[in-house]
Protein backbone atom coordinates (compact mmCIF):
# COMPACT_ATOMS: atom_id res chain seq x y z
CA UNK A 1 0.00 0.00 0.00
CA UNK A 2 1.33 3.55 -0.52
CA UNK A 3 0.47 6.71 1.47
CA UNK A 4 1.57 8.70 -1.46
CA UNK A 5 -0.84 10.66 -3.47
CA UNK A 6 -0.87 9.69 -7.38
CA UNK A 7 -0.43 13.03 -9.78
CA UNK A 8 -4.32 12.40 -10.25
CA UNK A 9 -5.01 12.70 -6.58
CA UNK A 10 -2.57 15.97 -6.43
CA UNK A 11 -3.95 17.57 -9.62
CA UNK A 12 -7.75 17.41 -7.73
CA UNK A 13 -6.61 19.02 -4.29
CA UNK A 14 -4.63 21.66 -6.11
CA UNK A 15 -8.10 22.50 -8.33
CA UNK A 16 -10.06 22.23 -5.32
CA UNK A 17 -7.47 24.61 -3.49
CA UNK A 18 -8.49 27.18 -6.27
CA UNK A 19 -12.02 27.28 -4.74
CA UNK A 20 -11.02 26.68 -1.26
CA UNK A 21 -7.58 27.26 0.03
CA UNK A 22 -7.63 25.63 2.67
CA UNK A 23 -8.52 22.21 2.48
CA UNK A 24 -6.67 19.87 3.54
CA UNK A 25 -5.92 16.11 2.86
CA UNK A 26 -4.72 12.80 5.29
CA UNK A 27 -4.66 9.19 3.72
CA UNK A 28 -6.15 6.64 6.12
CA UNK A 29 -6.47 3.13 5.55
CA UNK A 30 -10.02 0.61 6.32
CA UNK A 31 -8.98 -2.61 7.04
CA UNK A 32 -11.69 -5.62 6.20
CA UNK A 33 -11.06 -9.20 5.68
CA UNK A 34 -8.83 -9.81 2.62
CA UNK A 35 -8.51 -6.18 1.73
CA UNK A 36 -7.82 -2.86 2.99
CA UNK A 37 -9.45 0.54 1.27
CA UNK A 38 -7.77 3.66 0.78
CA UNK A 39 -9.47 6.88 2.49
CA UNK A 40 -8.76 10.06 1.81
CA UNK A 41 -10.21 12.33 4.87
CA UNK A 42 -10.67 15.80 3.32
CA UNK A 43 -11.56 18.78 5.28
CA UNK A 44 -11.50 23.04 5.78
CA UNK A 45 -9.72 24.32 8.31
CA UNK A 46 -12.10 27.50 8.13
CA UNK A 47 -14.83 24.38 8.98
CA UNK A 48 -15.36 23.45 12.67
CA UNK A 49 -17.46 20.68 14.37
CA UNK A 50 -18.93 19.99 10.94
CA UNK A 51 -21.05 17.26 9.94
CA UNK A 52 -19.15 14.27 8.44
CA UNK A 53 -19.92 13.28 4.48
CA UNK A 54 -18.86 9.37 3.32
CA UNK A 55 -18.81 9.91 -0.44
CA UNK A 56 -18.53 7.12 -2.63
CA UNK A 57 -17.34 7.35 -6.09
CA UNK A 58 -18.08 5.66 -8.72
CA UNK A 59 -16.67 2.72 -10.69
CA UNK A 60 -13.20 3.76 -11.91
CA UNK A 61 -13.81 7.19 -10.67
CA UNK A 62 -11.36 9.51 -8.91
CA UNK A 63 -11.35 12.75 -6.84
CA UNK A 64 -10.30 14.71 -9.99
CA UNK A 65 -13.74 13.59 -11.18
CA UNK A 66 -14.85 15.54 -8.35
CA UNK A 67 -12.86 17.97 -7.85
CA UNK A 68 -15.67 21.40 -8.67
CA UNK A 69 -17.93 18.85 -6.09
CA UNK A 70 -16.13 18.26 -3.21
CA UNK A 71 -15.47 21.94 -2.09
CA UNK A 72 -19.02 22.93 -1.57
CA UNK A 73 -19.46 19.88 0.46
CA UNK A 74 -16.23 20.64 3.12
CA UNK A 75 -18.56 23.65 3.71
CA UNK A 76 -20.64 21.18 5.86
CA UNK A 77 -17.86 18.91 7.44
CA UNK A 78 -15.18 16.68 6.78
CA UNK A 79 -15.17 14.15 3.84
CA UNK A 80 -14.43 10.66 3.87
CA UNK A 81 -13.94 9.92 0.17
CA UNK A 82 -13.91 5.82 0.79
CA UNK A 83 -12.48 3.87 -2.35
CA UNK A 84 -13.81 0.89 -3.47
CA UNK A 85 -12.42 -2.43 -3.99
CA UNK A 86 -11.62 -2.03 -7.59
CA UNK A 87 -9.58 0.98 -6.91
CA UNK A 88 -5.73 0.49 -7.66
CA UNK A 89 -5.54 1.93 -4.03
CA UNK A 90 -6.70 -1.21 -2.34
CA UNK A 91 -4.77 -3.76 -1.07
CA UNK A 92 -6.98 -6.91 -2.22
CA UNK A 93 -6.00 -10.75 -1.76
CA UNK A 94 -5.52 -11.95 -4.85
CA UNK A 95 -8.08 -14.07 -5.96
CA UNK A 96 -10.67 -12.11 -3.18
CA UNK A 97 -13.83 -11.72 -5.08
CA UNK A 98 -15.46 -8.25 -6.42
CA UNK A 99 -19.47 -9.13 -5.42
CA UNK A 100 -21.18 -6.65 -4.59
CA UNK A 101 -22.74 -7.17 -1.45
CA UNK A 102 -18.84 -7.66 -0.09
CA UNK A 103 -18.70 -3.93 -1.43
CA UNK A 104 -21.73 -2.73 0.18
CA UNK A 105 -20.18 -4.16 3.49
CA UNK A 106 -17.60 -2.43 3.39
CA UNK A 107 -19.43 0.85 3.42
CA UNK A 108 -21.80 -0.55 6.12
CA UNK A 109 -18.56 -1.61 7.85
CA UNK A 110 -16.94 1.78 7.62
CA UNK A 111 -20.39 3.77 8.67
CA UNK A 112 -20.48 1.93 11.99
CA UNK A 113 -16.99 1.23 13.27
CA UNK A 114 -16.20 4.99 12.50
CA UNK A 115 -18.77 7.11 12.91
CA UNK A 116 -22.03 7.95 14.79
CA UNK A 117 -25.41 6.65 14.44
CA UNK A 118 -27.58 9.65 12.67
CA UNK A 119 -24.39 11.93 12.57
CA UNK A 120 -23.17 11.47 9.46
CA UNK A 121 -24.58 11.36 5.60
CA UNK A 122 -23.87 9.14 2.87
CA UNK A 123 -23.14 10.08 -0.51
CA UNK A 124 -22.34 8.43 -3.79
CA UNK A 125 -22.19 8.24 -7.55
CA UNK A 126 -23.21 6.07 -9.94
CA UNK A 127 -21.71 2.28 -8.74
CA UNK A 128 -21.39 3.95 -5.66
CA UNK A 129 -24.68 5.15 -5.12
CA UNK A 130 -25.98 1.50 -5.79
CA UNK A 131 -23.41 0.13 -3.16
CA UNK A 132 -25.15 2.90 -0.25
CA UNK A 133 -28.50 1.26 -1.83
CA UNK A 134 -27.57 -1.43 -1.09
CA UNK A 135 -26.02 -1.16 2.30
CA UNK A 136 -29.02 1.22 3.40
CA UNK A 137 -31.12 -2.02 2.69
CA UNK A 138 -28.98 -5.23 4.50
CA UNK A 139 -27.84 -3.42 7.24
CA UNK A 140 -28.35 -1.64 10.27
CA UNK A 141 -26.53 1.66 9.88
CA UNK A 142 -28.18 4.69 10.39
CA UNK A 143 -27.14 8.34 8.06
CA UNK A 144 -28.87 10.89 9.17
CA UNK A 145 -29.68 11.02 5.32
CA UNK A 146 -28.48 9.93 1.79
CA UNK A 147 -27.66 11.18 -1.59
CA UNK A 148 -27.69 9.24 -4.89
CA UNK A 149 -25.76 10.45 -7.67
CA UNK A 150 -26.76 8.84 -11.10
CA UNK A 151 -27.72 5.72 -9.77
CA UNK A 152 -28.39 2.78 -11.96
CA UNK A 153 -30.92 -0.32 -11.94
CA UNK A 154 -28.40 -1.80 -14.02
CA UNK A 155 -25.27 -0.71 -15.05
CA UNK A 156 -24.35 -0.06 -18.58
CA UNK A 157 -20.18 -1.91 -18.43
CA UNK A 158 -18.92 -2.15 -21.70
CA UNK A 159 -18.24 -4.69 -24.06
CA UNK A 160 -14.34 -3.98 -24.56
CA UNK A 161 -14.21 -3.97 -20.54
CA UNK A 162 -14.99 -7.42 -20.11
CA UNK A 163 -12.66 -8.64 -23.18
CA UNK A 164 -10.40 -7.46 -21.15
CA UNK A 165 -10.61 -10.37 -18.78
CA UNK A 166 -9.71 -12.55 -21.54
CA UNK A 167 -6.69 -10.92 -21.98
CA UNK A 168 -3.08 -12.35 -20.26
CA UNK A 169 -1.72 -10.04 -17.33
CA UNK A 170 1.48 -8.98 -19.50
CA UNK A 171 -0.73 -7.40 -22.25
CA UNK A 172 -3.14 -5.17 -19.78
CA UNK A 173 -0.12 -2.07 -20.04
CA UNK A 174 0.44 -1.56 -23.59
CA UNK A 175 -3.49 -1.80 -23.96
CA UNK A 176 -3.81 0.90 -21.42
CA UNK A 177 -0.77 3.09 -23.17
CA UNK A 178 -3.66 2.35 -26.22
CA UNK A 179 -6.11 3.54 -24.40
CA UNK A 180 -4.53 6.77 -22.85
CA UNK A 181 -3.02 7.53 -26.64
CA UNK A 182 -6.90 7.11 -27.66
CA UNK A 183 -8.31 9.35 -25.09
CA UNK A 184 -5.30 12.03 -25.83
CA UNK A 185 -6.56 12.14 -29.23
CA UNK A 186 -10.54 12.41 -28.96
CA UNK A 187 -10.75 9.15 -30.16
CA UNK A 188 -13.76 7.90 -27.97
CA UNK A 189 -17.18 7.40 -28.04
CA UNK A 190 -18.85 10.74 -29.05
CA UNK A 191 -21.54 9.66 -26.19
CA UNK A 192 -18.39 9.58 -23.98
CA UNK A 193 -17.29 12.77 -24.89
CA UNK A 194 -18.55 14.64 -21.54
CA UNK A 195 -16.36 12.35 -19.36
CA UNK A 196 -13.11 12.84 -21.70
CA UNK A 197 -11.22 15.27 -19.10
CA UNK A 198 -11.55 12.97 -16.56
CA UNK A 199 -10.30 9.98 -18.62
CA UNK A 200 -6.95 10.25 -18.51
CA UNK A 201 -6.82 10.48 -14.86
CA UNK A 202 -9.26 7.94 -13.91
CA UNK A 203 -6.80 5.89 -17.12
CA UNK A 204 -3.65 7.03 -15.30
CA UNK A 205 -4.52 4.92 -11.96
CA UNK A 206 -6.70 2.19 -13.00
CA UNK A 207 -6.54 -1.64 -12.28
CA UNK A 208 -7.37 -3.03 -15.67
CA UNK A 209 -7.69 -6.59 -14.04
CA UNK A 210 -9.31 -5.34 -11.05
CA UNK A 211 -11.99 -3.44 -13.49
CA UNK A 212 -12.67 -6.80 -15.59
CA UNK A 213 -13.47 -8.23 -12.75
CA UNK A 214 -15.66 -6.70 -11.05
CA UNK A 215 -17.31 -5.08 -13.93
CA UNK A 216 -18.49 -9.02 -13.86
CA UNK A 217 -20.26 -8.49 -11.06
CA UNK A 218 -21.90 -5.35 -12.15
CA UNK A 219 -22.71 -6.93 -15.23
CA UNK A 220 -25.22 -9.04 -13.67
CA UNK A 221 -26.25 -6.43 -11.32
CA UNK A 222 -29.99 -5.65 -11.09
CA UNK A 223 -31.78 -3.04 -8.85
CA UNK A 224 -35.38 -4.84 -8.01
CA UNK A 225 -36.75 -1.32 -6.58
CA UNK A 226 -39.22 -3.03 -4.80
CA UNK A 227 -36.60 -4.53 -2.65
CA UNK A 228 -35.61 -0.47 -1.17
CA UNK A 229 -38.99 0.92 -0.54
CA UNK A 230 -38.45 0.02 3.17
CA UNK A 231 -35.47 2.28 2.90
CA UNK A 232 -36.21 4.89 6.14
CA UNK A 233 -33.88 7.24 5.43
CA UNK A 234 -34.14 10.53 3.44
CA UNK A 235 -33.00 10.53 0.64
CA UNK A 236 -32.41 13.08 -2.60
CA UNK A 237 -31.62 11.37 -5.86
CA UNK A 238 -30.05 12.97 -8.61
CA UNK A 239 -30.80 12.18 -11.96
CA UNK A 240 -29.88 13.78 -15.14
CA UNK A 241 -31.96 14.48 -18.23
CA UNK A 242 -29.53 14.42 -21.17
CA UNK A 243 -26.88 11.68 -19.80
CA UNK A 244 -26.89 9.08 -22.27
CA UNK A 245 -24.54 6.79 -20.15
CA UNK A 246 -26.86 7.10 -16.47
CA UNK A 247 -30.49 6.69 -17.38
CA UNK A 248 -32.90 9.35 -16.01
CA UNK A 249 -35.36 6.69 -15.98
CA UNK A 250 -33.92 4.42 -13.67
CA UNK A 251 -32.54 7.22 -11.37
CA UNK A 252 -36.52 8.43 -11.52
CA UNK A 253 -38.05 4.45 -10.66
CA UNK A 254 -35.69 4.66 -7.52
CA UNK A 255 -36.64 7.68 -5.94
CA UNK A 256 -40.03 7.21 -6.50
CA UNK A 257 -39.60 3.55 -4.76
CA UNK A 258 -38.24 5.50 -1.70
CA UNK A 259 -40.29 6.03 1.01
CA UNK A 260 -38.07 9.47 1.55
CA UNK A 261 -36.86 10.12 -1.94
CA UNK A 262 -36.16 13.72 -3.50
CA UNK A 263 -35.52 14.42 -6.60
CA UNK A 264 -33.37 16.56 -8.42
CA UNK A 265 -32.39 17.01 -11.91
CA UNK A 266 -28.57 17.91 -12.71
CA UNK A 267 -29.79 17.93 -16.93
CA UNK A 268 -26.43 16.98 -17.56
CA UNK A 269 -23.82 14.08 -16.73
CA UNK A 270 -21.27 17.69 -16.48
CA UNK A 271 -24.17 19.40 -14.23
CA UNK A 272 -24.12 16.18 -12.09
CA UNK A 273 -20.29 17.08 -10.74
CA UNK A 274 -20.48 20.84 -11.17
CA UNK A 275 -20.67 22.95 -7.81
CA UNK A 276 -24.22 24.35 -8.61
CA UNK A 277 -25.09 20.45 -8.10
CA UNK A 278 -22.95 20.29 -5.24
CA UNK A 279 -23.90 23.26 -3.68
CA UNK A 280 -28.22 22.19 -4.13
CA UNK A 281 -27.02 18.90 -2.46
CA UNK A 282 -24.89 20.48 0.34
CA UNK A 283 -27.80 22.57 1.31
CA UNK A 284 -30.68 19.68 1.25
CA UNK A 285 -28.50 17.48 3.43
CA UNK A 286 -27.74 20.42 5.75
CA UNK A 287 -31.39 21.07 6.04
CA UNK A 288 -32.41 17.40 6.49
CA UNK A 289 -29.58 16.82 9.21
CA UNK A 290 -31.15 19.63 11.13
CA UNK A 291 -34.55 18.05 11.03
CA UNK A 292 -33.32 14.83 12.07
CA UNK A 293 -31.10 16.42 15.29
CA UNK A 294 -34.41 18.08 15.78
CA UNK A 295 -36.76 14.64 15.96
CA UNK A 296 -33.59 13.43 18.14
CA UNK A 297 -34.36 16.32 20.74
CA UNK A 298 -38.03 15.76 21.27
CA UNK A 299 -37.85 11.55 21.97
Amino acid sequence: MSHDLSWADTAALEAMRRVQADITCEVDWFSRPNCSLRVLRLSALSVEDGLPIVFVPGWASTPFTWRYFLPALLRLGPVYYLETREKSSASIARKEAFRIDQMAGDIASYALQRLRSNHYALIGASSGANLILESLNDSSIEPACAALLLPHTRMPVPNYVMGLRALPSPLLKPVKAVLVELVKHGLIPRHLSAQREGMLPALDVADLSRLSRSAASWRSYRLDCNSINSIGVPTLVVGATDDPIHDVRAARSICNALPEGSWFDALTFTGAHSSRVAEYVGQWVKTHVVKSRLHDKTQ
